[in-house]
């Protein structure tokens, strides 16, 4: 069972592993401060969905590169579209 409770640790070790509905609880987590920061950075709404997407699409073709402990997951969100 999936939880929004569990740690960005577990459930990213849980969406590497193809847990989808872990994924999901990450997405959900994390998907409000994404936007807010592309909306922030691009001062456009749309382009910020956009870009939010795109942001979330990228982190789950990247997943398996992602290195835990090497960089908290949070903060390679923010790197992702230009690192995947």
């Amino acid at each position: 069972m999936v939880s929004n409770h569990d740690s960005d640790a577990d459930l990213v070790r849980r969406a590497i592993a193809g847990d989808a509905r872990a994924f999901g609880t990450l997405y959900e987590k994390r998907m409000t401060a994404i936007y807010r920061h592309s909306d922030y950075r691009l001062g456009d709404s749309a382009e910020a969905e956009d870009l939010t997407e795109t942001t979330f699409l990228r982190v789950w073709d990247g997943l398996k590169r992602f290195q835990p402990g090497r960089v908290a997951f949070r903060s390679w969100l923010y790197r992702v579209p230009t690192t995947c």
